[in-house]
Parts: structure tokens; sequence; C-alpha cells
């Protein structure tokens, strides 16, 4: 059997489903740029624009192409994050260069949603020093990005919190029970049509066994798009996603490989969403879940889960709603059955 070749290796379809974007991407990255191949750096960048070509055209086609649905929204935010992480190592200039024409559609299109909570929100614009060691001392630059449809650049809004004096009221609404309104904040306010907010509250899912974690995900994308500062909404569905992991766990005489994976990534989910929307919830639920593992015996999950992952109650590490770094019970919560 003939060794291959360097044309070989480099001869290879970029191919992106539009059902499947993530998985595709990241499969293709780790064949082709984290291969033990000898390959020469011009190899890697040839494969690299080859694939991220492709990523960027599946991007723009689950955006713009045909009526793009909550779930298209969840799937090209997903796999921009993924493509910008790797643009800013590989090569930043044509993803900066694209990312603006992206952003000149969402506006054009009147997609501000879209714009507010999947580009500004969680920083897709362009690969600046923030993200990248390819870029020095560009940061101003690349704020002037977000500028748009009564935006800014979220570090520039942090920037800003940092000059409050200490005993002035959070104004963050994700973060405080009782947040200010917009209007008490003097924040930008983009003005949602009631049909639109009508329209995405039925497109809430029920949790499903067979996908809970997507499913879990698109209902908080589609909060996010009703309402980012509704807490209570946020907190609904973490209760059900909460319910839905008890289940897997406990609602069996065993617990199954499949229900264990399951578990497993959406508790990961919750916890991190927990940090920011219901900790005191959370806290008080997992201690329950812990002690149920031990008594049903299903040590690995402790260990390999919730221990390895440091999945147990919220605090100052995690969680800007704790400040007391002399609180003992978070460490003492993974000390359960040790003696």
């Amino acid at each position: 059997m003939s060794v291959p070749t360097l044309e070989d290796f480099l001869n290879f379809e970029a191919k992106i489903s539009l059902d499947k974007p993530v998985e595709d991407y990241v499969r293709l990255m780790d064949d082709r740029m984290k291969t033990d191949a000898l390959i020469t750096d011009e190899g890697l960048k040839n494969c690299f624009e080859k694939i991220s070509s492709s990523a960027r055209e599946t991007v723009w086609k689950l955006l713009f192409e045909s009526p793009c649905t909550i779930e298209k929204q969840v799937l090209a935010s997903e796999l921009l994050r993924e493509h910008k992480a790797d643009a800013g190592f590989f090569n930043p200039w044509p993803y900066n260069e694209w990312i603006v024409k992206v952003r000149d559609e969402l506006l054009k299109r009147q997609m501000i949603l879209v714009w507010r909570d999947e580009i500004v929100k969680k920083e897709l614009g362009p690969c600046c020093s923030r993200d990248s060691d390819l870029f020095e001392d560009d940061n101003e630059e690349a704020a002037k990005f977000y500028e748009f449809a009564g935006c800014q650049a979220r570090w520039k809004e942090v920037d800003e919190m940092s000059t409050i004096p200490d005993e002035a009221p959070s104004l963050s609404p994700i973060l405080s029970e009782t947040a200010l309104s917009p209007a008490e904040t003097g924040a930008s306010v983009i003005e949602t049509n009631p049909a639109t907010v009508d329209f995405l509250a039925d497109q809430f899912k029920t949790l499903s066994c067979e996908s809970p974690l997507e499913d879990y995900k698109h209902n908080m994308f589609v909060q996010t798009n009703i309402n980012a500062n509704d807490i209570e909404g946020f907190k609904k569905i973490l209760t059900e996603a909460r319910e839905k992991i008890w289940h897997f766990l406990f609602d069996q005489s065993s617990l199954p490989p499949e229900n264990f994976e399951k578990a497993s990534k959406l508790l990961q989910m919750v916890k991190a969403d927990s940090c920011t929307f219901s900790p005191y919830d959370y806290n008080d639920w997992i201690v329950k879940v812990r002690d149920e593992l031990f008594k049903r015996g299903y040590l690995k999950f402790w260990e390999r889960v919730i221990v390895s992952n440091k999945l147990g109650l919220c605090w100052y590490q995690d969680c800007e709603h704790f400040d007391d770094r002399e609180d003992k019970a978070p460490l003492q919560f993974y000390e359960f059955g040790e003696h």
C-alpha cells in the first residue's frame, strides 16, 4: 500500500453540514490541524484556509439563506465561536474582514437580537489583542466594531462598571436579583416587536430524554432573545434541567452509561449558568444530589463528574453572588464520604 503524500493530505473536501456544523468543523480541525503528519507551515495554512472558508460559508447560510429559525441561530453562534477561537491562533485577518460583512448584513436585515445577544455579548467580532497574540494595542479600534444599534464592546462596559464607587448599587441586570431597569441605569434599549416575542415564546422545548443538552441550550437561547434580564425566566429553565438530571440519575434502579453521560454533560452546563442566574437554588439541590449518589453507591459519578469538574456549591471563585472567602462549606462539600 502506497504511503500518502503531502498532496493527498491537502486534497480533502472541507464539507460542513447545516445540521451538525460544529461537529463537522471540529472533526476537520482535528483531522487536518492537529495531526502528527509531516506537513509544512504552508500546508497547515492551506488546510486552515480551506476549513475556515467552509465555516464562514456555513455560518452565512445558517443566518441569511432561507428563514433563520432559533435552531439555525444557535448552530451559527456555536460554529462562529469555535471558528473565531481558531482564527485568532492561525490566521485572523480573513475572519476580521468577513465578520464586518456579517454585522452589516444583520443590521441591514434588522436581526438586532442576533447582533446584540450573539455577536456583541459573546464578543464574536474581529480578533484583537484580547483574544489573539497576533495583535497589539488594538482594542480601541476593535471596540468600534460593536458600536451599532445602541451596543458597545463588553470590555468597555466592564471598564465603566469598575469606575462606580463601592457603595453604589449594582447595575448588572444579570447578576443582581434586584436589578435596575434599563431606564434607571441609563442603558441603551433596543425595542422588541411584541409579535416577535410571542413567536419566540412558542419556541420553548420540553427537555427530551434523547437530546436534553441541546434542548436546554435551545431554551436558554430563546429566553435570552425574549428578555435577557428576566431572571425568573432563566430560573424556570434551570429548574426543569435539574429535574431532568435527577431523572437520569435516580428514576431508574440503576445508572446506565447513556444516562451517566447525559446527566454529566447537562450538569456541567447547569452549574455554569446557575452561577449567574440561580446559585442558591443550585446549592440546595446539589447537596441532595450528592447525598443520593452516596446512598445508591454511585461513587463513579461523584468522583469523575462532580468532584473532578468542581460541580459542587457555587462560591466566590465562580459566582459574583458570593464574596465570603472564609466560607469553608464549598470545599467541605467535596470531602463528603472521606471519613
